[in-house]
């Protein structure tokens, strides 16, 4: 296990990915104020998201040279970033202090191994795989959840021309149609992890802007490519 830096106690817990540091915590809030009604599966909006990564018109393009990988994201979005916070305990060397090999680890990985934006009502992050340094970062996104009923979905979706299952995960107040939160991802072949999570109730939006932000997340995954 990764010895981290901080510590997540929950009833109930849901693998997702990392909390970037410059990013909004994403615990699932207080519910006091909000009002959803849970959607069927035939009301509830299938995902559409080009066929093949594109370069998007107006999008600027994040680049990852350490690892080898692109995505774009508009302009709008806040660009989210975070590098190595922990490792696993038994790859500390002998005589070695673990401040001294956290500073070897920083020196080696030097660009971020958990990318991602935020939107208003939701954000997407990118986790790179283990042997690209990802064991030594995280973790990123959604790590845990309380005790809630879960309605899980899937849906096809492609990256970097790999045909792919994108798993979404909708959060409920136990025994009522009170939506709370949602959250998706993938991985890919490569072990890079992809995912996006709500956070529409922290900011008094609606359920409806969530959806609106999370179109604009999938066309986000669909641009990630890896760079020649």
């Amino acid at each position: 296990m990764l010895r981290r830096l901080f510590a997540l106690s929950v009833p109930v817990l849901l693998l997702a990915c990392n909390t970037l540091s410059s990013a909004t915590p994403a615990a699932v809030p207080s519910t006091s104020s909000v009002e959803a009604t849970r959607l069927s599966p035939t009301e509830i909006p299938t995902p559409t998201v080009p066929p093949e990564p594109t370069s998007i018109p107006g999008w600027l393009t994040y680049h990852n040279a350490m690892i080898g990988y692109s995505f774009d994201y508009p302009p709008e979005a806040a660009l989210t970033m975070s590098g190595v916070t922990g490792y696993p305990t038994e790859e500390l060397p002998s005589g070695v202090e673990p401040g001294q090999f956290i500073a070897t680890l920083e020196a080696t990985y030097t660009e971020a191994l958990c990318a991602g934006i935020e939107l208003p009502s939701a954000s997407f992050v990118l986790w790179a795989s283990d042997d690209e340094g990802g064991r030594y970062a995280g973790p990123c996104g959604v790590s845990g959840i309380g005790v809630y009923d879960i309605q899980t979905e899937q849906s096809p979706i492609t990256i970097n021309g790999e045909a792919l299952t994108l798993k979404t995960t909708r959060v409920y107040e136990v025994g009522t149609d009170t939506l709370v939160n949602e959250f998706g991802g993938v991985s890919l072949s490569d072990g890079t992890r992809l995912s996006f999570m709500s956070h529409w109730q922290e900011h008094g939006l609606t359920y409806e802007d969530y959806l609106a932000d999370r179109a604009i997340l999938l066309q986000v995954m669909s641009s990630y490519r890896s760079d020649p």
